[in-house]
């Protein structure tokens, strides 16, 4: 048996209403920091840190066009022009980087424990990559629309 003690909290009283009592785990929770149970089923729904990079990277184009286009005191036909098209251009990235990196994934989970980490820490280093060219197709597109269109 377990000589640790166990405890027991309601979510609706807070976390101040825990006192020792039973902690229960799931079946399919795994032991991270003591008594926290974390859920190994990632198929849930859960928003985890690559839909988080992958926001940034959608939107990172749309604000470097408005940043810029703001900076060069554009009308409102360039912002009309321009952030569609950075829209667009952050939705071909984010397409592209998750077909590239759910391949990659998929790929090395015939690997050992420790090559998956070398692979995650390389997808999350190209997630910042993904940041900065999204940031600077953002801005060559502002260029663009405020050398080729009118005020």
């Amino acid at each position: 048996m377990d000589s640790r003690p166990e405890l027991s909290c309601s979510r609706r009283n807070g976390p101040r209403a825990c006192k020792s009592g039973t902690l229960k785990r799931s079946e399919s929770g795994s032991r991270l920091l003591g008594d926290m149970t974390v859920s190994k089923n990632v198929e849930t729904g859960q928003v985890t840190l690559m839909h988080l990079f992958l926001a940034i990277v959608f939107f990172m184009p749309v604000a470097a066009v408005t940043s810029e286009l703001e900076r060069a005191g554009s009308g409102m036909l360039r912002y009309l022009i321009a952030v569609p098209l950075a829209l667009v251009l952050g939705a071909l990235i984010v397409s592209l980087d998750w077909t590239i990196g759910k391949a990659v994934w998929l790929r090395s989970q015939r690997s050992s424990e420790r090559a998956q980490n070398a692979v995650a820490i390389g997808l999350l280093a190209a997630e910042l990559l993904w940041i900065i060219v999204g940031t600077v197709s953002g801005f060559k597109l502002a260029a663009f629309v405020a050398k080729h269109f009118a005020r």
